[in-house]
């Protein structure tokens, strides 16, 4: 999807993989800001619950997040960001016949495109 609505080639599109363990989601939410440290993202784009507790609070969950624009924050910089599905979930839910998670990453995905169209 990436590719395919925001054109966006893999050599362009950094991924960061938070490791879920025994540490609280905001501290595994550091570690991604010390990560970000290394890029100069345009947006970011958030997906998962887990990714949004980690990065924004605890009860935090994609239906509660997606749909609006939140900054980011680490370093002095501050940047834009959008939460929705990961991709497992929206295998997950099609597969139980569930298609809206595809539907409104779609739309996520839209936004972001427009985001930096602006840029």
């Amino acid at each position: 999807m990436l590719e395919n609505v925001l054109k966006a080639g893999r050599e362009s599109v950094a991924i960061i993989d938070l490791v879920r363990d025994t540490r609280p989601p905001a501290q595994i939410g550091r570690g991604v800001r010390e990560a970000l440290s290394d890029y100069s993202p345009a947006v970011i784009l958030v997906m998962g619950t887990f990714a949004a507790r980690a990065l924004f609070a605890d009860d935090d969950t994609v239906a509660s997040a997606r749909g609006e624009w939140r900054a980011i924050e680490w370093g002095g910089k501050t940047v834009k960001s959008r939460v929705t599905h990961h991709p497992e979930a929206i295998i997950a839910l099609a597969a139980r016949g569930e298609p809206g998670a595809k539907r409104e990453t779609f739309t996520d995905l839209m936004a972001v495109g427009e985001l930096l169209s602006r840029s």
